[in-house]
């Protein structure tokens, strides 16, 4: 999962977008569902900056 998390900040800082200072929590519903990939950081990565504001 950390490999995830670098990649998600990377991505929003190399779009020019700021992170966001804080905790976040995402929620990766349904739970029973296994993520596979670098494609599943991309919905999270376009998220954080538009629910930060």
């Amino acid at each position: 999962m950390y490999e995830a998390r670098e990649q998600v900040c990377v991505g929003i800082w190399n779009s020019g977008a700021k992170f966001p200072l804080g905790c976040i929590t995402v929620n990766l519903a349904p739970a029973d569902i296994r993520t596979e990939g670098p494609a599943d950081g991309l919905p999270i990565a376009l998220g954080i900056p538009l629910a930060s504001g």
